[in-house]
C-alpha cells in the first residue's frame, strides 16, 4: 500500500486507520519494512504508529532494529 498524507509519504504491505482516534498503523514484513518519509526525517521498521497529533513509534521487525535518518538543516 501506498500512504500519502501532506508532505508525508509511506509504502507498506498493510495499513490500518483507526477512525476513533485517527492513528494510522503502516505495517511490513520481515522481508519488505514499512517505510515513512517526511520533509525533515524518515523511518523504516516492521510497523509504524503514526498519531492523530503527529508523533510516531516505530517498532522493529523481531530480528533486526529500526533504521532513521533525520536531515540536518544548515544555519547558512
Amino acid at each position: 500500500v501506498a500512504l500519502t498524507q501532506g508532505s508525508r509519504r509511506g509504502r507498506g504491505e498493510r495499513l490500518e486507520y483507526n477512525v476513533i482516534t485517527g492513528d494510522i498503523l503502516l505495517m511490513g514484513t520481515n522481508a519488505s519494512e514499512a517505510e515513512v518519509s517526511e520533509p525533515d526525517q524518515s523511518f523504516k521498521a516492521c510497523t509504524i504508529l503514526i498519531a492523530a497529533d503527529g508523533s510516531k513509534e516505530a517498532m522493529p521487525c523481531s530480528d533486526r532494529g529500526v533504521t532513521s535518518s533525520i536531515k540536518i538543516k544548515n544555519k547558512n
